[in-house]
C-alpha cells in the first residue's frame, strides 16, 4: 500500500468548520427536544431573540477603552451574546413561563422547535463570527446559515412555526 494515498484519502475526507456547524446543529436540536420539552424549547427561542435584542442595545459596544474596541474582537461578541443568552434562559426557566411545561406536548413539534431555535441561535452566532472563520463557511453551512436570506429564514421561523404547530 502506497503511503501517499492514505495520507490523500485521510486529508480527503477532513472535517471544515461548516461540517462541524452542520453536525453540532443537529446533535444540539435532537439534545434539546429530547431534554426540555415544549415549554424549555420555547422559552430557549424567546431567550435568543432577547439576547440579540440586548446585545445590539448593549452601550458597551460602542465604548473605547485606549483604542481598544468591541467591534475588533469578535470572539468577545459571541461571549458576550452566549452569556446574556445563558443569563436570559435562566431567569426565563425560573419566571411565570414555566407554566408552558404544563402544555401538551408533541416529539414532533418538539423537534421542529428545537431545530428552528437551535438554527436561530447558531445562525445569529455565525453571523458574529471573524471574517477568516466565516469564509471557511462554505457550501451547505454557507447556504444554511450564513448568508442573509438563511439568517432572515431562520428569524422568521420559529415564529410562524409558533403560529401554525401552537
Amino acid at each position: 500500500m502506497n503511503f501517499y494515498r492514505v495520507i490523500t484519502a485521510v486529508s480527503g475526507v477532513r472535517p471544515t468548520w461548516g461540517t462541524f456547524l452542520i453536525v453540532f446543529f443537529v446533535v444540539m436540536g435532537g439534545f434539546v427536544a429530547l431534554k426540555w420539552g415544549k415549554g424549555g424549547v420555547l422559552r430557549n427561542i424567546l431567550a435568543v431573540y432577547i439576547s440579540v435584542a440586548i446585545a445590539s442595545f448593549l452601550p458597551i459596544a460602542e465604548f473605547n477603552w485606549g483604542g481598544v474596541k468591541l467591534e475588533n474582537y469578535p470572539w468577545l461578541k459571541i461571549i458576550i451574546l452566549i452569556a446574556l443568552f445563558a443569563g436570559v434562559s435562566f431567569f426565563l426557566a425560573r419566571s411565570s413561563l414555566g407554566i408552558l411545561d404544563k402544555g401538551k406536548s408533541n416529539l414532533f413539534i418538539n423537534l421542529v422547535l428545537a431545530f428552528l431555535g437551535s438554527g436561530l441561535f447558531i445562525s445569529t452566532i455565525s453571523v458574529l463570527l471573524p471574517g477568516e472563520l466565516k469564509n471557511e463557511l462554505t457550501g451547505l453551512a454557507q447556504l444554511i446559515f450564513v448568508n442573509e436570506v438563511a439568517r432572515l429564514l431562520w428569524a422568521l421561523g420559529p415564529i410562524v412555526a409558533f403560529v401554525f404547530l401552537g
